[in-house]
């Protein structure tokens, strides 16, 4: 006879697992993926991660190689990586390099005028949203 886990418990084991394996636990059915897609659940399991990560130093298996030599790294937070690829077609990735999701971010169309002289990506607590900083130089008319 299969015996019902409390939602509270499932929370506090789901919490504790590596990325790849939530990954996994997403398939096992609608509940579970609601759960572990949930902004709340991924906030928790962020803090979780940053947590242990200052009391242990192994944190190989979170380094990103960049082996394309038109890409540059532009900066990264909370787990995502963001990349200038291809500088001649100015496009701009957003990637969780975990679970291998990665989205392209819609530019301005002044950007294909004028590269970026310098760059940065972060996250911005007061809006809950991750930024796009790009500096370029001014034209001359």
């Amino acid at each position: 006879m299969a015996e019902v886990v409390h939602a509270d418990v499932l929370k506090q084991i789901l919490i504790r697992l590596y990325v790849e394996d939530l990954i996994r636990c997403k398939r096992v059915c609608k509940s579970w993926h609601s759960l572990i897609t949930s902004p709340r659940f991924i906030n928790r399991h962020l803090n979780r991660s940053y947590n242990e990560d200052r009391y242990y130093n192994e944190v190989s298996n979170r380094r990103v190689c960049i082996s394309h030599r038109h890409c540059s790294l532009v900066g990264s937070s909370n787990g995502l990586v963001c990349i200038i690829s291809c500088i001649s077609s100015r496009k701009v990735l957003v990637g969780n390099p975990l679970t291998r999701e990665v989205r392209q971010l819609r530019l301005p169309g002044w950007m294909n005028h004028s590269p970026p002289v310098c760059s940065g990506f972060g996250y911005d607590s007061s809006k809950d949203d991750y930024k796009l900083i790009v500096g370029v130089e001014k034209r001359k008319n």
